[in-house]
């Protein structure tokens, strides 16, 4: 696992179902994985950004100007209410300055919107030891195949 030039972790992603990218026998998903990941990887949040709230509409922003998927935001379902919502393929989740307390609760959020959708979370102004921890937890719930990034 190492940054990118982006502050970006490449993550640890095995899909438990065996198909691909995504382990979703979706279509589109592996173009949308390729498409939102390369946005997160250009994103660079308005310096003014603070809160949790703030970078999602930041990066919903963001990606809505350069992608062409349905993006919700923090739409109410029966698997919870993701932050943002690409194409009812891929929920995403954002994390704000995390404490473990914050992270330890949010696995139980996570594994819900990975029964219906692929999962990411983006962690702002987390160490590098608390992705680390976070992907070493997702592991051991069985569920590696949340893909986790850090922004710096």
């Amino acid at each position: 696992m190492s940054p990118s030039a982006h502050g970006w972790f490449e993550p640890r992603w095995r899909s438990r179902r065996g198909a691909g990218l995504s382990g979703w026998p979706t279509a589109g998903a592996e173009e949308l994985c390729a498409v939102v990941g390369g946005l997160l990887n250009g994103w660079e949040p308005d310096p003014e950004c603070e809160t949790e709230n703030d970078f999602a509409r930041n990066l919903i922003d963001w990606l809505d100007v350069d992608s062409e998927w349905e993006i919700e935001v923090s739409p109410s379902t029966r698997e919870g209410k993701p932050d943002i919502l690409i194409g009812d393929l891929l929920a995403v989740e954002l994390k704000c300055h995390p404490t473990k307390g914050v992270l330890d609760r949010a696995l139980g959020q996570f594994a819900v919107h990975s029964r219906q959708w692929m999962t990411w979370v983006v962690l702002i102004d987390a160490t590098a030891s608390e992705v680390g921890r976070l992907q070493d937890l997702l592991a051991d719930k069985g569920l590696e195949q949340i893909k986790v990034w850090r922004l710096a």
